[in-house]
Protein backbone atom coordinates (compact mmCIF):
# COMPACT_ATOMS: atom_id res chain seq x y z
CA UNK A 1 0.00 0.00 0.00
CA UNK A 2 0.77 4.01 -0.03
CA UNK A 3 2.23 6.05 2.12
CA UNK A 4 -1.10 8.11 2.53
CA UNK A 5 -3.06 4.78 2.74
CA UNK A 6 -0.61 3.14 5.28
CA UNK A 7 -0.52 6.70 7.67
CA UNK A 8 -4.91 6.92 7.60
CA UNK A 9 -5.11 3.46 8.52
CA UNK A 10 -2.67 3.29 11.63
CA UNK A 11 -4.43 6.59 12.70
CA UNK A 12 -7.44 4.79 13.11
CA UNK A 13 -6.34 1.66 14.82
CA UNK A 14 -4.88 -0.68 12.59
CA UNK A 15 -2.11 -3.18 14.00
CA UNK A 16 0.93 -3.26 12.59
CA UNK A 17 1.17 -6.45 14.28
CA UNK A 18 -0.92 -8.08 12.25
CA UNK A 19 0.31 -11.05 10.33
CA UNK A 20 -1.19 -12.67 6.67
CA UNK A 21 -1.74 -16.35 6.60
CA UNK A 22 1.97 -17.05 5.51
CA UNK A 23 3.21 -14.86 8.66
CA UNK A 24 3.97 -11.95 7.12
CA UNK A 25 3.13 -8.42 8.65
CA UNK A 26 2.77 -5.23 7.12
CA UNK A 27 6.26 -4.45 7.16
CA UNK A 28 7.30 -7.78 5.27
CA UNK A 29 4.33 -5.95 3.04
CA UNK A 30 6.55 -2.46 2.50
CA UNK A 31 9.57 -4.02 1.73
CA UNK A 32 8.15 -6.02 -1.19
CA UNK A 33 6.65 -3.36 -2.41
CA UNK A 34 9.61 -0.84 -2.06
CA UNK A 35 8.30 1.93 -0.06
CA UNK A 36 10.75 3.06 2.44
CA UNK A 37 8.22 5.66 3.76
CA UNK A 38 5.65 2.84 4.26
CA UNK A 39 8.50 0.91 6.22
CA UNK A 40 9.59 4.17 8.64
CA UNK A 41 5.90 4.53 9.51
CA UNK A 42 5.43 1.04 11.01
CA UNK A 43 8.34 0.72 12.38
CA UNK A 44 6.93 4.29 14.47
CA UNK A 45 3.82 2.58 15.20
CA UNK A 46 6.44 -0.48 16.55
CA UNK A 47 6.22 -2.75 13.65
CA UNK A 48 8.62 -5.78 14.82
CA UNK A 49 11.59 -5.25 12.95
CA UNK A 50 13.13 -8.46 12.66
CA UNK A 51 9.40 -10.34 12.75
CA UNK A 52 9.54 -13.90 10.92
CA UNK A 53 6.99 -15.29 8.59
CA UNK A 54 6.26 -18.72 8.65
CA UNK A 55 9.00 -19.57 6.23
CA UNK A 56 11.79 -17.63 8.66
CA UNK A 57 12.30 -14.98 6.36
CA UNK A 58 12.53 -11.33 7.89
CA UNK A 59 11.68 -8.08 6.29
CA UNK A 60 15.41 -7.52 6.34
CA UNK A 61 15.87 -10.90 4.07
CA UNK A 62 12.93 -10.08 2.07
CA UNK A 63 14.59 -6.72 1.00
CA UNK A 64 17.94 -8.80 0.35
CA UNK A 65 16.14 -11.24 -1.54
CA UNK A 66 14.71 -7.99 -3.91
CA UNK A 67 17.96 -6.47 -4.11
CA UNK A 68 16.45 -3.02 -2.74
CA UNK A 69 19.81 -2.30 -1.32
CA UNK A 70 18.71 1.11 0.25
CA UNK A 71 15.83 -0.21 1.97
CA UNK A 72 18.28 -2.94 3.45
CA UNK A 73 20.22 0.21 4.75
CA UNK A 74 17.23 1.65 6.58
CA UNK A 75 15.92 -1.44 8.18
CA UNK A 76 20.06 -1.90 9.21
CA UNK A 77 19.80 1.66 10.20
CA UNK A 78 16.79 1.13 12.33
CA UNK A 79 17.98 -2.28 14.54
CA UNK A 80 17.42 -5.14 12.03
CA UNK A 81 19.21 -7.91 12.70
CA UNK A 82 21.40 -10.08 10.01
CA UNK A 83 21.05 -12.63 11.15
CA UNK A 84 17.63 -13.59 13.80
CA UNK A 85 17.35 -16.80 15.71
CA UNK A 86 15.62 -19.23 13.32
CA UNK A 87 15.47 -17.33 10.60
CA UNK A 88 17.32 -16.87 7.09
CA UNK A 89 20.61 -15.17 7.93
CA UNK A 90 20.08 -12.01 5.43
CA UNK A 91 23.62 -12.23 4.12
CA UNK A 92 22.46 -16.03 2.52
CA UNK A 93 19.53 -14.17 0.69
CA UNK A 94 22.18 -11.27 -0.81
CA UNK A 95 24.52 -13.94 -1.89
CA UNK A 96 21.66 -16.08 -3.47
CA UNK A 97 20.15 -13.11 -5.74
CA UNK A 98 19.75 -13.01 -9.63
CA UNK A 99 22.52 -10.84 -10.51
CA UNK A 100 26.22 -10.99 -9.67
CA UNK A 101 25.64 -7.43 -7.70
CA UNK A 102 28.12 -7.52 -4.28
CA UNK A 103 27.00 -4.24 -3.04
CA UNK A 104 24.12 -5.94 -0.41
CA UNK A 105 26.81 -8.57 0.62
CA UNK A 106 29.08 -6.03 1.41
CA UNK A 107 26.81 -3.17 3.12
CA UNK A 108 25.49 -6.75 5.56
CA UNK A 109 29.13 -7.18 6.07
CA UNK A 110 29.65 -3.41 7.06
CA UNK A 111 26.84 -3.99 9.43
CA UNK A 112 28.82 -7.10 11.16
CA UNK A 113 26.20 -10.08 9.70
CA UNK A 114 28.27 -13.77 10.15
CA UNK A 115 30.09 -14.41 6.73
CA UNK A 116 29.82 -17.96 7.85
CA UNK A 117 26.45 -18.22 9.46
CA UNK A 118 23.73 -20.74 7.63
CA UNK A 119 20.16 -20.91 6.79
CA UNK A 120 17.39 -24.05 7.88
CA UNK A 121 18.99 -26.11 5.10
CA UNK A 122 22.80 -25.10 6.23
CA UNK A 123 23.82 -23.33 3.55
CA UNK A 124 26.08 -20.41 3.57
CA UNK A 125 25.85 -17.27 1.93
CA UNK A 126 29.08 -18.59 -0.17
CA UNK A 127 27.29 -21.79 -1.37
CA UNK A 128 23.95 -19.54 -2.27
CA UNK A 129 27.13 -17.19 -4.91
CA UNK A 130 28.61 -20.35 -5.88
CA UNK A 131 25.13 -21.87 -7.02
CA UNK A 132 24.31 -19.03 -8.71
CA UNK A 133 27.68 -18.83 -10.51
CA UNK A 134 28.17 -14.87 -8.48
CA UNK A 135 31.97 -14.16 -8.77
CA UNK A 136 31.91 -11.10 -7.54
CA UNK A 137 29.70 -11.80 -4.57
CA UNK A 138 31.79 -14.98 -4.02
CA UNK A 139 35.11 -12.80 -4.37
CA UNK A 140 33.87 -10.13 -1.44
CA UNK A 141 32.55 -13.35 0.79
CA UNK A 142 36.21 -14.88 0.33
CA UNK A 143 38.04 -11.79 0.97
CA UNK A 144 35.74 -12.04 4.66
CA UNK A 145 36.86 -15.03 5.41
CA UNK A 146 33.92 -17.58 4.03
CA UNK A 147 34.72 -21.10 4.80
CA UNK A 148 35.30 -22.66 1.33
CA UNK A 149 35.04 -26.25 3.18
CA UNK A 150 31.54 -25.44 4.77
CA UNK A 151 28.80 -28.40 4.08
CA UNK A 152 24.71 -28.33 3.73
CA UNK A 153 22.41 -30.43 4.69
CA UNK A 154 22.98 -32.70 1.68
CA UNK A 155 27.19 -32.56 2.22
CA UNK A 156 27.30 -29.89 -0.84
CA UNK A 157 30.11 -27.24 -0.43
CA UNK A 158 30.81 -24.13 -2.65
CA UNK A 159 33.26 -25.65 -4.62
CA UNK A 160 30.60 -28.53 -5.32
CA UNK A 161 27.97 -25.87 -6.28
CA UNK A 162 30.15 -23.65 -8.54
CA UNK A 163 31.38 -27.18 -10.52
CA UNK A 164 27.61 -28.02 -10.72
CA UNK A 165 26.80 -24.44 -11.91
CA UNK A 166 29.23 -24.34 -14.78
CA UNK A 167 31.11 -21.19 -12.91
CA UNK A 168 34.77 -21.55 -13.80
CA UNK A 169 35.74 -18.41 -12.65
CA UNK A 170 34.14 -19.16 -9.19
CA UNK A 171 35.88 -22.33 -9.36
CA UNK A 172 39.06 -21.04 -9.55
CA UNK A 173 38.49 -18.72 -6.72
CA UNK A 174 37.51 -21.50 -4.50
CA UNK A 175 40.42 -23.18 -5.80
CA UNK A 176 42.96 -21.04 -4.42
CA UNK A 177 41.69 -21.32 -1.21
CA UNK A 178 42.28 -25.45 -1.58
CA UNK A 179 39.20 -27.04 -0.51
CA UNK A 180 38.85 -30.70 -0.04
CA UNK A 181 38.09 -31.97 -3.14
CA UNK A 182 38.00 -34.97 -2.38
CA UNK A 183 34.81 -34.04 -0.51
CA UNK A 184 31.70 -36.33 -1.01
CA UNK A 185 27.80 -35.18 -0.69
CA UNK A 186 25.27 -38.03 1.03
CA UNK A 187 25.26 -39.18 -2.83
CA UNK A 188 28.76 -40.12 -3.47
CA UNK A 189 29.39 -37.36 -5.35
CA UNK A 190 32.44 -34.70 -5.10
CA UNK A 191 33.28 -31.38 -7.21
CA UNK A 192 33.89 -33.01 -10.25
CA UNK A 193 30.54 -35.84 -10.48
Amino acid sequence: FRSEAGLTLLANGASPLVTDADGNTALHGAVLSGEPGVAAMLLDAAAPINALNKAGVSPLATACRAANWPLVKFLLEHGAKPAPADGEPALVAAAGIADDDAAGVKLLLKHRAAVNAVDARHRSALQAAAAEGHEQIARVLRAAGADVNLADEHGSTALMEAARAGACGVVQLLAEAQPDARHRDEHGRDALT
